[in-house]
């Protein structure tokens, strides 16, 4: 308590107070900013807060959620949105309240109208978690939180803010569809995620001034960027990845669990009595990770070459399926005749009756199923070259000025989720490396990669360094026309490492190698070390 004379002004005290003490919530200042605003025009400011603010007082806005790396009270969080949908532009989280008092002092007409418009997306805000599970906006969140992208929150409030008589239904569905499938094509296609801040604040000014036609402006807006790190991948581009990746390690769990639930409810007739599946079911492998012991390869075919790409199937599209977790550890390892008959017996989901339809499960059987879910993908997330979009609008491919610094963002302010450690860093190292003899080797390098089922790692420390390998196997980078290689521990490929003419090695635990990059020979010894270290891991 602190007591006050009559011409002390308690707001301002307040706010210097919390300057030299242990700072509140940005919001908190807010609040205190707008009041005190209130009582300066000597307004009803009690009926304004009871009117306007009192709901966010509740404690669900005091919640921690995770903003980027860092964890905010959600209401913090919903100001940081509501700002820069507000001012079109990017603002830092430490910068909330300083930018709110400016964009306050702007506002000729009081606070009454900033109050208004505050509550008014607040509710919006509050809705976006209420939706009934298996309406369209409920599935379109969920999914939302599957991919970590948070920078599109501005856009949204503004489309769910506007009344229906300014948006139609139709339009607001359109605008969801595009952004789910531009940000899910990408995921599946393991694109970088580092310029959404950029890509979602132009979109916002492109639909802010015609929300009417927000859904036909993102299908042109989206088909209109170019670049690795923004273009709407096309469905050539998606069924290669679906059917080349071993997703199951470079997606994560939870992405591809959205992914393979989408799925199931595509198959699902229209007038099935449950149209979406449970959600929480774990993923199996059909074939399972350890298949030596009950599902081993025919005398004719054990060969190193078809062992690597077992491995690879095994974590790819077509070997994955969903089950409750009650009945993964009765599936486990079983051969495929128990588990086909376990599947038939406990399962209802239409992803496991067409597994159960095959006589024999083998890479013939995963490579025709990845061919087939793939097709259910393409479909549930229309490319920018559907046909579903409307005639009105032909892909066109065609540069997007996209504006701001999309080298060094505010982490505080707008990064997502960082990318995940087991990361396919393609289209990021291409970008790095100008070097066109160093491109064509990383195009060979990690197609071949993928082949024999080595995950490539970025390095977050240094953005010429990758980590390669299954199970911290190895790692290379590349500078100039050299490439760097280093295994960790001892196998039998490092006494032929050393015995290479031309190749630099350390004797200590990790082997370490030099070379220049159009020496085939080095090349081929290190796919040939790779290969024995993930035999020796299997």
């Amino acid at each position: 308590m602190i007591d006050l004379d009559v011409n002390d002004n308690s707001q301002i005290i307040f706010e210097t107070l919390n300057a030299r003490g242990t700072p509140l919530l940005a919001s908190d200042l807010i609040k205190n900013a707008v009041f005190h605003r209130s009582e300066e025009l000597h307004l009803a400011t009690e009926e304004l807060y009871a009117q306007y603010w009192r709901d966010l007082d509740h404690r669900w806005w005091r919640e921690e959620v995770t903003q980027g790396r860092l964890r905010r009270p959600r209401l913090d969080v919903f100001f940081f949105h509501w700002l820069t949908m507000r001012r079109g532009e990017e603002i830092g989280v430490h910068e909330l309240f300083p930018e709110f008092k400016q964009y306050l002092a702007g506002e000729s007409s009081g606070p009454e109208p900033v109050l208004h418009d505050i509550s008014h997306h607040a509710s919006t805000y509050r809705e976006f978690e209420r939706y009934p599970t298996g309406t369209r906006e409920e599935s379109f969140f969920y999914r939302l939180r599957a991919t970590q992208t948070t920078t599109v929150m501005p856009l949204l409030l503004r489309v769910f803010g506007a009344s229906d008589t300014a948006i139609t239904p139709e339009q607001r569905d359109r605008i969801l569809e595009a952004i789910e499938s531009w940000l899910i094509r990408r995921m599946l296609c393991r694109l970088t995620t580092k310029n959404y801040n950029v890509v979602f604040l132009n979109l916002l000014k492109t639909v802010r001034d015609e929300i009417g036609s927000a859904g036909d402006a993102a299908v042109a807006f989206f088909r209109g960027l170019d670049g690795e790190s923004q273009i709407w991948p096309t469905d050539e581009e998606v069924r290669t990845a679906l059917t080349t990746l071993p997703l199951y390690r470079v997606l994560g769990q939870g992405r591809l669990r959205v992914v393979l639930e989408a799925i199931e409810s595509w198959l699902r007739p229209p007038h099935v009595e449950e149209p979406s599946p449970p959600r929480g079911l774990t993923i199996e492998h059909v074939m399972p990770q350890a298949w030596g012991t009950n599902w081993p390869l025919p005398a004719d075919r054990n060969t190193l070459e078809n062992r690597l790409r077992r491995e690879t199937l095994v974590h790819s599209l077509g070997n994955l399926t969903l089950v409750t977790g009650k009945l993964n550890p009765k599936l486990s390892n079983e051969p495929w005749e128990i588990k086909r008959e376990t599947l038939e017996d406990h399962t209802v989901l239409f992803l496991n009756r067409q597994i159960v339809e095959h006589e024999r499960w083998d890479e013939d059987a995963i490579i025709e199923r990845s061919n087939r879910l793939t097709d259910a993908v393409l479909g549930i997330w229309a490319g920018p070259e559907s046909g579903s979009w409307g005639s009105a609008f032909t892909p066109t491919r065609e540069q997007v000025e996209i504006t701001g610094d999309t080298d060094e963002l505010d982490s505080d302010a707008s990064h997502e989720a960082d990318e995940d450690l087991e990361t396919w860093s393609h289209a990021t190292i291409r970008s790095w490396v100008r070097n066109d003899g160093i491109r064509n080797l990383i195009d060979e390098f990690e197609d071949w990669a993928r082949a024999v089922a080595v995950k490539v790692m970025h390095n977050k420390r240094s953005r010429h360094s990758l980590y390669a390998g299954k199970h911290r196997i190895g790692g290379y980078y590349f500078a100039q026309r050299w490439m760097h290689f280093w295994l960790m521990g001892e196998s039998d490929a490092d006494d032929e490492l050393r015995r290479t003419p031309g190749i630099r090695t350390s004797e200590e635990t990790k082997v370490a190698l030099t070379f220049n990059v159009e020496d085939a020979t080095a090349i081929d010894v290190v796919k040939h070390a790779i290969e024995l270290r993930v035999l020796a891991t299997n």
